[in-house]
């Protein structure tokens, strides 16, 4: 994801009420994954053109669409998320065309 994710992940956390020092280490926990590779910073104009058209065919908001547009980019084959957006059959149809499943978090030790 782009190093944009940091910021989502951030707002998430703030819009829940978490503490800031949750916070704080939730957001250095995941640019320490970035420094080991864990990671991959995807930049924006590398998907630029492909994030436009994701936005225009699943009518997402420029944000989800960066995060759809990375995950093909990157040829991921799952694309964790919580957010409703990426989890909706349209969006889960469109990214089979990639080999890619759109998962929810929630899934991640089943």
């Amino acid at each position: 994801m782009s190093y944009y994710g940091l910021l989502e992940v951030v707002r998430a956390l703030v819009k829940h009420d978490f503490p800031k020092e949750v916070i704080e280490d939730s957001f250095q926990s995941l640019y320490d994954l970035y420094e080991i590779s864990a990671l991959v910073n995807v930049d924006l104009n590398e998907v630029l053109f492909l994030a436009k058209e994701i936005e225009i065919e699943l009518n997402l908001y420029a944000s989800d669409a960066v995060h759809v547009a990375s995950a093909i980019h990157r040829d991921c084959d799952i694309l964790w998320s919580v957010d409703d957006h990426h989890l909706k059959d349209k969006t889960k149809e469109f990214l089979k065309e990639y080999e890619i499943e759109s998962k929810h978090l929630s899934e991640i030790n089943s």
